[in-house]
């Protein structure tokens, strides 16, 4: 009867080894996700940071050209109304001509 036990002490171990070998697979696994995780978390920061500083680049791009903008209609309205002031007694006379009350 010395073979059955032995038999069951060798499907004790084995059965042993198998849980043994499932925790560590588990463990394992478990730690290479957290690990991947960590990886994944690190390249989203970086995308994110790449992001924000293009966008912040852009906002700044964008400013300049809008300050730009505005330079350029003030300038415009300037010599628009410094035209009008230097032709304004010409546009006088010729309004009056053409509605006939020269006198």
């Amino acid at each position: 009867m010395e073979i059955f036990e032995w038999m069951n002490e060798i499907e004790d171990i084995y059965k042993e080894l198998i849980d043994k070998a499932k925790k560590s697979n588990l463990e394992e696994n478990q730690k290479l996700k957290k690990d991947q995780e960590k990886i994944l978390e690190k390249t989203i920061q970086k995308k994110q940071e790449f992001v924000n500083k293009i966008i912040k680049k852009l906002m700044e791009e964008l400013e300049v050209e809008v300050n730009n903008i505005e330079n350029q209609i003030e300038d415009a309205l300037n010599k628009i109304e410094i035209n009008f002031e230097n032709n304004i007694k010409d546009l006088i006379e010729s309004i009056i001509k053409k509605i006939g009350l020269e006198f």
